[in-house]
C-alpha cells in the first residue's frame, strides 16, 4: 500500500512540474529587449537540438509570428510568415515555439505596450546557414 501511495505522489509531482510557468531571471531588465532575450534564450536550445536530430534540414530562414500572453506560459496565434527553407525546417521551428514556456511579462512592459500580450516576429533563431568544414591537410 505504501509503495502505491509513493508512486501516486511521484506521478502527481511530475505532472505538477510540467504545469509551472518559468520565472523572469533577476538579472534581466524589465524591458521589451530584455524579455525578448529571455524568450530567445529558451527557444534557441530547443531549435538547435531539433536541427541536430533531423539531418534533412536545409539552409534558409523560417519566419514566424506569435503572441505571448501577459500571464506567461505558451505562445498563441502561431503563424508562418515566410519560409525559404524546407518543410522539415518549418515543422521544427513551429515545434520549438510550441514547446516554449515563458515567464509572465513584467508589468512595466505591458504598460508600455498597452496590451495584455506581446507580439513577436521571429526569424533569427530559425536561420540555418551552410557550415563549411575545413579539409584536413594531407
Amino acid at each position: 500500500m505504501r509503495s502505491a501511495r509513493t508512486l501516486l505522489c511521484l506521478i502527481a509531482l511530475g505532472l505538477s512540474s510540467c504545469r509551472t510557468t518559468p520565472e523572469m531571471p533577476a538579472n534581466i531588465p524589465p524591458t521589451i529587449d530584455g524579455y525578448k532575450k529571455v524568450v530567445e534564450d529558451q527557444l534557441g536550445p530547443v531549435w538547435y537540438r531539433e536541427v541536430a536530430a533531423n539531418p534533412g534540414t536545409t539552409t534558409g530562414t523560417v519566419k514566424l509570428t506569435f503572441e505571448l500572453p501577459a500571464a506567461g506560459g505558451r505562445a498563441r496565434n502561431l503563424k508562418t510568415v515566410s519560409n525559404d527553407s524546407g518543410v522539415a525546417d518549418e515543422r521544427i521551428a513551429r515545434a520549438a515555439v510550441g514547446r516554449l514556456r515563458v515567464p509572465p511579462i513584467p508589468a512595466a512592459i505591458l504598460k508600455a505596450a498597452r496590451k495584455d500580450y506581446l507580439a513577436f516576429d521571429e526569424s533569427s533563431p530559425f536561420t540555418r546557414t551552410r557550415q563549411l568544414r575545413r579539409r584536413p591537410h594531407r
